[in-house]
């Protein structure tokens, strides 16, 4: 595997640039990263088959969520931790020659004192690192990335320096972005006082998305929103953040998406709607309260 764990270390970018593409079949991997106090136990995976009945792969996708690197559990800070586990996905990405690397919300509180410059600085690190061997990162933002000032200000704003219209895009304001295979729609959560209606924006993209189906192109949504009919976790109890935005599930399925992914709700999982959306959360990237000791957390690799 190549490590950029150490020290943020440039040195794997011309191994990544050399190395041929991985030949590892599996087409969603559930990482499961365990805490520490886990006795030293290796990560394991969960794998679950995407891609049947002979459609073509077009996109491979590392996601991750909701990493809440300011976080403090019983008095201990949670940073290290979740910088290992966001670094593992950083390497993943790296490995199997990712297309995409998306990180679905919730990078850390604007609040939460000095540890937020860290986070955003890992941020920027980790865009520049995956910028470096071509790996397209997405960055959305989640009710805890939001400073409600009144001007929208986000916790990724710093990282928006990056956001050029090339491979490093920040989603603090919804998004349609349409590569050579994929077209993408990002779903922020909206700011109380700079916000937008996730469902009147997937309905006014239906446009785009049939002309999009027509071109061949499949539809990717990446999303912080809360997904009607899912039973909340500590991310609606003692994680609690703003107020509840909901997925547009009965909009999103005119689009006729191949791949849901959503942040906000800790617990990794398939969920499909009341209305028929199949939904995949991506869960959070550690067990940040002692009511989610029975969470698998980490990433997700996904074949689209």
């Amino acid at each position: 595997m190549l490590m950029l764990l150490a020290g943020w270390s440039h040195e794997p970018v011309a191994a990544a640039k050399a190395a041929g593409p991985s030949t590892d079949a599996t087409r969603c991997v559930r990482q499961r990263l365990f805490d520490r106090g886990t006795g030293g136990r290796r990560p394991q995976c969960l794998q679950v088959r995407r891609g049947r009945h002979g459609r073509a792969i077009v996109m491979k996708i590392v996601a991750i969520s909701d990493t809440h690197a300011d976080h403090v559990t019983a008095g201990v800070s949670r940073y290290d931790e979740v910088r290992r586990v966001l670094m593992a996905a950083v390497n993943r990405a790296v490995e199997v020659h990712a297309d995409l690397f998306v990180h679905c919300g919730d990078l850390c509180d604007p609040d939460a004192g000095p540890i937020v410059f860290e986070c955003i600085a890992d941020a920027i690190r980790v865009a520049r690192l995956l910028e470096r061997v071509g790996i397209r990162s997405i960055w959305i933002a989640g009710n805890h990335c939001i400073a409600e000032t009144g001007r929208g200000t986000t916790v990724l704003d710093p990282v928006k320096a990056l956001d050029a219209g090339g491979l490093v895009r920040v989603a603090t304001a919804p998004l349609w972005i349409e590569l050579k295979s994929v077209a993408l729609l990002c779903l922020p959560y909206p700011s109380a006082s700079n916000g937008y209606d996730p469902a009147a924006f997937a309905v006014s993209m239906e446009p785009l998305a049939v002309r999009a189906k027509k071109d061949g192109l499949k539809i990717v949504v990446s999303a912080h929103l809360v997904v009607p009919g899912l039973l909340p976790g500590e991310e609606s109890g003692e994680m609690a953040r703003g107020r509840d935005v909901m997925l547009p599930d009965v909009a999103l399925l005119r689009l006729q998406p191949d791949l849901v992914l959503c942040g906000h709700h800790h617990r990794g999982q398939k969920f499909v709607t009341k209305a028929g959306l199949e939904v995949q959360i991506v869960g959070a990237a550690a067990r940040f309260t002692f009511g989610e000791e029975d969470h698998t957390p980490g990433f997700l690799e996904i074949d689209v």
